[in-house]
């Protein structure tokens, strides 16, 4: 089964939060990625056109919103099929919003933080230009807006289609590890699927 599944946004390390959760929970990863290709291959196309396909803006009632929700059909489908698997998963991804809970699992988190912060991040530790950090982060934005708008009609870092969301400012990653860790621990897990709103991490 997925007992937590991340979202991504860009230049909030959540890549790196998942290594260390992988790490310190002993367990495996599965993303994006991985189910893409495994997609291509039984379709016998591109991932590049897969992902644009997924990832890019589809009206609903036309040729390319019916070949995307096709696409979504297929990814639906290997998702289920990790979510009924006994051994314990980590996943990282857009597809994150195509798991749906059982018994209070999988945690849907977002680790988040403004435009602002993350081009600031994506400069220092990538040793980007203000101009390129930017692109990246919007261009990563725009796959995901395409993404959730199309599915919910909501912006992807809307905090209702989470668990929890941990707004990542100065706090030191493995303080938002411990937190995570915390949550995996305890009775949130279960309780969390009662309620309305995400819980903040600040």
């Amino acid at each position: 089964m997925i007992s937590f599944a991340i979202f991504p946004c860009r230049f909030t390390d959540s890549a790196r939060v998942l290594g260390e959760l992988s790490y310190t929970l002993s367990i495996p990863v599965y993303t994006d990625q991985m189910i893409l290709t495994e997609l291509a291959d039984q379709l016998d196309r591109d991932i590049g056109y897969l992902k644009k396909r997924l990832f890019g803006w589809a009206n609903r009632a036309g040729c390319a919103g019916m070949e995307k929700n096709l696409l979504i059909d297929a990814v639906q489908d290997r998702i289920n099929s990790l979510q009924t698997k006994p051994d314990d998963h980590l996943y990282y991804g857009f597809f994150t919003s195509l798991i749906g809970q059982s018994s209070g699992l999988p945690h849907r988190l977002l680790i988040y933080s403004e435009e602002d912060r993350r081009v600031a991040r994506g400069m220092r530790m990538e040793k980007l230009t203000h101009a390129k950090a930017l692109k990246i982060v919007r261009e990563h934005d725009r796959k995901a807006t395409c993404w959730t708008r199309f599915l919910f009609d909501r912006d992807p870092y809307d905090p209702a289609l989470f668990d929890t969301v941990v707004m990542y400012e100065n706090q030191d990653l493995f303080d938002v590890v411990s937190y995570i860790c915390i949550i995996a621990e305890t009775d949130a897990l279960q309780n969390s699927q009662h309620q309305t709103g995400s819980i903040y991490y600040t």
